[in-house]
């Protein structure tokens, strides 16, 4: 049985705080736009706003953007430091839900449907960004190969290989049904040759089986 580790880093730094800006700028946008439609409404009609409650929405959209924003701009640093960094999703996540709730109780489907979207997009992002650390691996043994959990597919039988190659760091499995699959990986504890012979005798003793699994 050879055990192979992934080196490629899941989530990158950069890739943090751009999603923080994003949020900060749809905050910002959606809080000025909050408060031309205030006004708009006073000065079409030369009455009070038929919208005064977006006033009080504006400000509680453009607070929360400005902070993040200035932490994204100039504190890039100190959010990537995951605790930081879990604490702003979890209130970019709350404030993303807010107002989509809001917004759909006012039928403002578009608004809503954004922040809709962001709010999953973040929370998705919080997963992601939990797991970067732990380090996912490629099993190989007589069985066949046990995939990373990142993977479309968990595993994938000898019959359904037609070619393992270990070059410069790279794992490759060339299937018969034209899918490729490729990994960056540590350097492995073993010879790489050993991995290839005995990835091409379990091929060779298993083309054109019917699958098992």
């Amino acid at each position: 049985m050879f055990t192979l580790s992934l080196a490629e880093e899941k989530v990158k730094p950069y890739q943090t705080v751009a999603l923080h800006f994003l949020i900060g700028l749809a905050l910002l946008a959606f809080g000025i736009l909050s408060y031309v439609f205030y006004f708009y409404t006073i000065i079409a009609t030369e009455h009070k706003s038929s919208l005064p409650e977006f006033r009080k929405w504006g400000l509680a959209m453009i607070i929360p953007a400005a902070v993040i924003l200035f932490f994204s701009l100039f504190r890039g640093k100190w959010l990537k430091q995951p605790k930081n960094n879990r604490l702003f999703r979890i209130i970019e996540f709350c404030c993303s839900l807010v107002f989509a709730a809001y917004f759909a109780m006012g039928h403002w489907w578009l608004p809503a449907g954004i922040f809709g979207v962001l709010a999953g997009t973040l929370l998705l992002a919080t997963l992601w960004e939990s797991n970067k650390n732990k380090t996912q691996y490629i099993h190989i043994d007589d069985k066949g190969v046990q995939l990373p959990a990142t993977s479309r597919r968990s595993s994938l039988e000898w019959n359904e290989i037609e070619q393992v190659i270990l070059r410069f760091g790279i794992l490759t499995i060339d299937c018969y049904d034209n899918h490729l699959y490729q990994w960056n990986v540590d350097a492995p504890d073993f010879d790489k040759e050993a991995l290839e012979l005995y990835c091409a005798r379990l091929v060779k003793e298993n083309e054109g089986k019917k699958s098992n699994w």
